[in-house]
This record gives C-alpha cells, structure tokens and sequence, in this order.
C-alpha cells in the first residue's frame, strides 16, 4: 500500500500522521475515523522528499486560520 502524510487539525488536536492507504480518499476515511471533525490535508509520502513536515503543518494550519478568519 502506497504512504501517505495527513495533516489533520480538530478538536481533538493538531499533527501529522503517516498512513498506509489505498489511496487519498482511503487515508481520508480512515483518518476521520479518528478525527470525524478535522481538517484533513493528504500528501504523498514521496512528494515530502527534502522537506521539513513540521513547518509544512504550521503553513497549512495558518492557511486554514486565514480562511475562517475571512469566512467569519
């Protein structure tokens, strides 16, 4: 089964996951198993190569922030 990275961010808290799936929509159901209200980012293990998954999670959650932030 292919890797994948899911950034998730609910009420049950925020981070990174590394999961086996069959594919994003796989990862996706198998993640709001855990997290039914989070905000779900799927990227594929390959496509991390070089990068630094942690500032990746805090760009992606400010993205979010921002997007409430106008839609409020």
């Amino acid at each position: 089964m292919p890797a994948y990275t899911v950034l998730f961010d609910g009420s049950a808290g925020s981070g990174i996951q590394p999961i086996h799936a069959i594919d994003p929509t796989h990862a996706v159901q198998l993640m709001k198993g855990l997290y039914p209200d989070a905000a779900l980012q799927v990227i594929p293990q390959a496509a991390l190569e070089g990068s630094n998954p942690l500032l990746l999670l805090r760009t992606w959650m400010a993205q979010l922030d921002a997007g409430q932030a106008a839609s409020a």
